[in-house]
């Protein structure tokens, strides 16, 4: 089964909604993606900025980095659900968005995991307020229970109210591209080779 969704087009492979486990959903090139995989995880009791980023890791990629309008349309599109955001204030997925050690607060010194320009946010009005203080870590929130947004909030690391996370990855190389790349660049090789000789 595949399903279009909005601008931001997500395909879904397989079943759709979260009554079985989360499944990967490629953001697709043909639509505007970046061709990168996602994976939108429901919270559960525990959950941190810290262990949802090792968990990401762990499961071949890193916690979302949102660098457009798209992409975080896009991403909110797997989350919009109120299970993935708290019935304590709307404190949704944890995002791959870090705060520098040192940087002036609320809003200074933001950067992406990956290393990716922080050119893009999408701050709820009320954050980053660094309250109660040392909230140098994102996720998304609505700041309303059990509601979903696509807004984002300045969490601390070791905040288990969160409402989940969304992993990113990008695919490794598909084996039949590899092939068509190697075959080129033979092909060029040969064609250098023959163009001395003669």
């Amino acid at each position: 089964m595949t399903a279009l969704f909005g601008a931001g087009a997500l395909f879904l492979s397989g079943q759709t909604g979260y009554s079985t486990a989360p499944q990967w959903v490629t953001w697709d090139a043909s639509v505007g993606g970046n061709g990168h995989q996602y994976l939108a995880v429901p919270g559960f009791a525990g959950l941190n900025w810290n262990s949802a980023n090792a968990l990401a890791q762990a499961q071949g990629g890193y916690l979302a980095t949102v660098t457009s309008q798209a992409e975080n349309d896009f991403v909110f599109s797997l989350v919009n659900s109120p299970q993935f955001f708290t019935g304590l204030n709307g404190s949704g997925p944890a995002l791959g968005g870090l705060q520098q050690v040192g940087a002036s607060e609320p809003g200074g010194g933001w950067f992406w995991t990956t290393g990716e320009a922080w050119s893009y946010t999408n701050w709820h009005p009320t954050q980053p307020n660094n309250n109660p203080g040392q909230e140098d870590r994102l996720s998304m929130f609505s700041l309303i229970p059990n509601t979903p947004s696509p807004l984002w909030n300045d969490i601390n690391q070791l905040d288990q109210n969160i409402g989940g996370y969304v992993v990113e990855v990008v695919p490794e190389p598909s084996a039949l591209a590899l092939l068509a790349g190697g075959v080129l660049i033979l092909s060029r090789t040969c064609k250098r080779g023959e163009s001395r000789v003669g």
